[in-house]
């Protein structure tokens, strides 16, 4: 998934909790303490257990230390960056709302925008709303052409906010016809 920036640095934070980020940060490693080598290996377990099971896979195969492990997990992520930040830039722009209600398209598309972010190509503002102006559904479309015209052009959370409200009486008027 496209969230290694952010299981990195919740990592950091219960790693730099028990004092263990040497373990993972820092290429200095001490097998001939039994101390340090148990605290690698609780190290080594989290990082297993966090990650997906196609990960831990390719982690165990190579038998690493928790230092180890972490370099092979960065390298996994941010080594191949440009290529990941292509295709997912390339499904933001062209993702619909579908079937999808307002609340879960806007999530993913807010998901996708940090995301990049995370990658180094952050989406601004406007970029956003008009990405999410182009994905929606046929019984939106008034309501993108109307915000359009705004001034001052609306933020994202004020485009959904109408959208989402304009989703509830839509949803309330089915309601009353059936």
């Amino acid at each position: 998934a496209n969230n290694y920036g952010r299981w990195r640095s919740l990592f950091l934070i219960v790693l730099g909790k028990y004092n263990l980020k040497p373990h993972v940060l820092s290429d200095d490693s001490y097998p001939d303490r039994s101390a340090w080598l148990t605290m690698d290996c609780c190290v080594l377990t989290w990082i297993y257990d966090t990650v997906s099971n196609d990960l831990q896979q390719s982690l165990m195969i190579r038998e690493p230390d928790a230092r180890a492990a972490w370099l092979y997990l960065e390298d996994e992520f941010l080594g191949q960056c440009e290529s990941r930040a292509l295709l997912l830039e390339a499904e933001f722009y062209t993702f619909k709302q579908g079937a999808l209600s307002i609340t879960d398209y806007c999530r993913r598309l807010e998901t996708m925008a940090a995301s990049l972010a995370e990658f180094g190509d952050p989406i601004g503002n406007r970029q956003l709303v008009l990405t999410l102006f182009r994905g929606l559904n046929d019984k939106f479309r008034h309501m993108a052409s109307n915000m359009k015209m705004q001034r001052p052009f609306p933020t994202f959370d004020g485009a959904s906010t109408l959208l989402l409200l304009e989703e509830i009486e839509l949803n309330d008027i089915t309601t009353d016809d059936t």
